[in-house]
């Protein structure tokens, strides 16, 4: 089961950094992997969307809820067949500098053994390349 685990500390205000993670519309204009994203519904506290992957020929799509607690923790959950676990969570914390740190927890395990032996292999880089992307997409957020 591919985990990681992490913290990073981004020169963004926490208000800023959670509005762009929960800005799932504008994803795959900035994470190449995500084709596209279909939000399904939407309330102050949950986002139902279905997302859209795709590298290469490996496509996939699914459906997930992402529960929020605003400018605080962000929550992905999903019952999708092509799991069979899933957990996601990241924490928001405000530092007295403007800045934010997040903590951050993915847990999951694909269904198919072939999905899972890639993730396991490209889930921790594809963390940081994400993060990286996060981070560039909130400096262009500052033109």
């Amino acid at each position: 089961m591919p985990q990681v685990i992490g913290e990073r500390i981004l020169n963004h205000s926490r208000e800023k950094v959670f509005a762009c993670a929960i800005g799932i519309e504008t994803y795959p204009q900035f994470l190449s992997y995500i084709q596209s994203v279909d939000i399904l519904s939407r309330t102050e506290d949950c986002i139902a969307a279905r997302f859209h992957i795709g590298v290469g020929k490996l496509t996939f799509s699914y459906n997930c809820e992402i529960h929020m607690e605003e400018n605080t923790l962000t929550r992905v959950t999903t019952d999708e067949e092509i799991f069979s676990a899933f957990k996601a969570a990241c924490r928001y914390e405000e530092l007295a500098d403007g800045r934010c740190k997040i903590i951050y927890a993915l847990d999951c395990k694909f269904a198919s053994r072939t999905l899972e032996m890639l993730a396991r292999a490209v889930l921790p880089f594809n963390t940081k390349v994400t993060i990286n992307a996060f981070e560039k997409r909130l400096n262009q957020m500052d033109l």
